[in-house]
């Protein structure tokens, strides 16, 4: 009973959770400041897209080439920037993509840049990608944005591709040593690991059912289903014969 108790309130949790997980909508969001984006593969140009405007959406993801780079030009809206950092995330994780504006004692209002994909990576990578980021002043934020980009090309082959099975098979290893019943630590480490796997390929592929949100959906899922799997022994019960128990006989009515 100790047990089912347990895991009702790890459903429960995770539900709630989930319940929580409400996606964005499908669009170049961008608060009080404006930016545009045009990329190349190196030889010629690749894509554009205008926040707030057209492309960088789920629908339609900014493309990006991983041997190519990316121009930027943003305005602050009229708003001058001392001091400023930006900074960027991929699905809410830091990157070390960030810019420092400078004292801006021209009090300039437009921005504007150059970024290589493959000088910000540890290995390539292809898929759809939310990236998110926001510029802060001495004041405080000054505008924050969201967009959808994807890194084109065919995953097969690629690092993360490989990386990802190898997740999945170690993950599954994991959980199935944790079975019956026997670890749960061991099963929860398994199902985790697993969700790594399982998001690295749902990323390359461009699979994402739940927007941003499918990553960390994924990882706690698969974690839980390990924890769950390493903690419950659910073999049918053996008499020492090794033979299933047998059902008690029902009581036979004594005759008058």
């Amino acid at each position: 009973m100790g047990r089912l108790r347990v895991a009702g309130a790890v459903v429960a949790v995770v539900a709630m959770s989930w319940l929580n997980v409400v996606p964005s909508a499908f669009a170049f969001e961008l608060t009080t400041c404006t930016i545009e984006l045009a990329s190349n593969n190196g030889v010629a140009p690749l894509d554009e897209a205008v926040g707030p405007g057209a492309g960088g959406t789920f629908d339609d993801p900014f493309l990006v080439d991983w041997d190519g780079t990316v121009d930027w030009t943003g305005s602050t809206g009229g708003t001058i920037v001392k001091n400023g950092l930006a900074h960027v995330e991929v699905f809410g994780l830091p990157t070390p993509l960030g810019t420092f504006t400078g004292h801006n004692d021209e009090e300039n209002t437009t921005l504007s840049g150059t970024v290589g994909v493959a000088n910000n990576a540890p290995f390539e990578v292809t898929g759809l990608f939310y990236v998110s980021g926001e510029l802060r002043g001495e004041s405080g934020p000054v505008c924050r944005g969201s967009a959808w980009l994807k890194l084109t090309g065919d995953p097969v082959g690629t690092p993360l591709f490989y990386v990802a099975l190898g997740s999945l098979i170690v993950g599954g290893l994991l959980v199935g040593r944790s079975l019956p019943g026997r670890n749960i630590l061991q099963g929860a480490i398994g199902g985790f690991v697993t969700g790594l796997g399982a998001t690295a390929l749902a990323v390359a592929f461009s699979v994402l059912p739940l927007l941003e949100n499918t990553p960390l959906a994924l990882v706690v899922g698969l974690t839980v289903v390990g924890f769950v799997l390493g903690y419950f022994d659910i073999r049918p019960r053996t008499s020492p014969s090794g033979e299933p128990p047998s059902e008690p006989p029902s009581e036979t009515p004594v005759q008058p």
